[in-house]
């Protein structure tokens, strides 16, 4: 969706006119300065799993866990791809 004005999602700001991300049911519970980056902790629903963040500065370490079938995912900032655990 795009906005007429600057958004801050997610801890990532966007200008007005550029792309803000669905994050769908998917939250930020936990977020914590890394080596390189932030590793952030999402809780939402399996179906939004897609929608799951790969920001530049989204490090290695970060989590996903669905609340309705709980699947764990990690993150790993090199390749960024979301893993299953």
């Amino acid at each position: 969706m795009k906005y007429d004005h600057t958004v801050f999602q997610d801890g990532q700001f966007y200008a007005a006119g550029e792309e803000v991300p669905d994050m769908g049911s998917l939250v930020c519970v936990d977020c914590r300065e890394g080596e390189k980056g932030y590793i952030r902790s999402y809780e939402g629903l399996s179906a939004d799993a897609d929608k799951l963040p790969k920001y530049k500065n989204l490090s290695t370490g970060s989590s996903f866990y669905a609340l309705d079938t709980g699947e764990y995912q990690k993150y790993e900032m090199t390749t960024k791809e979301w893993i299953p655990q």
